[in-house]
């Protein structure tokens, strides 16, 4: 679908708030300057109409942007985001953008990842069982407990295999509760 400038800056603008509102709950940083400052033209050529992109080229993206926003020092803070926060922003900010917003290549849907967080982890245990969890998605019951790029790959893998292609990967969100109940 091609935008006109006004509905994709909409679109954009709308993003970076739904990234910025997902850090409300335990993230280290949340303040609008900071985050908006992290993500700041670092979905330009991503969500380019014209940018053909595969899922390899798309996984490749997104570790070397989430690892970049741990690095990157944040104003008097000695380090950056945990890495399962900056996963988090950036696929907040592509679930608004793409999913919803329809931005991208045609294809770039298919490959954008679900937010991870406590809950949806919670979520899925139940709903696939506990032994299929581990042995799909391993010990990561909590954000805390995905620490390096690895273990989040290991966690998209686990719920790609849950889903077995039945949906896209970031509908996996269907079994997120937002009441925690």
């Amino acid at each position: 679908m091609k935008h006109n400038k006004i509905r994709k800056d909409i679109i954009q603008n709308f993003a970076m708030w739904t990234a910025l509102s997902s850090t409300r709950s335990g993230c280290p940083i949340k303040a609008r300057k900071d985050i908006y400052s992290l993500l700041e033209k670092r979905f330009d050529r991503i969500l380019s109409d014209t940018t053909k992109i595969e899922e390899e080229e798309f996984n490749e993206w997104h570790e070397k942007n989430v690892k970049s926003l741990v690095k990157k020092k944040i104003r008097k803070k000695k380090s950056g985001l945990p890495l399962i926060w900056a996963a988090k922003i950036i696929n907040i900010y592509l679930k608004t953008a793409v999913y919803l917003g329809g931005l991208g290549n045609s294809k770039l849907i298919e490959f954008i990842h679900p937010p991870i967080d406590s809950e949806l982890l919670k979520v899925l245990k139940k709903e696939v069982g506990k032994e299929i969890f581990y042995e799909k998605i391993g010990k990561f019951e909590k954000m805390v407990d995905i620490k390096t790029y690895n273990d989040y790959k290991k966690v998209i893998l686990g719920i790609k295999e849950l889903i077995n292609n039945k949906y896209l990967l970031i509908e996996i969100e269907q079994f997120w509760q937002s009441t925690g109940d």
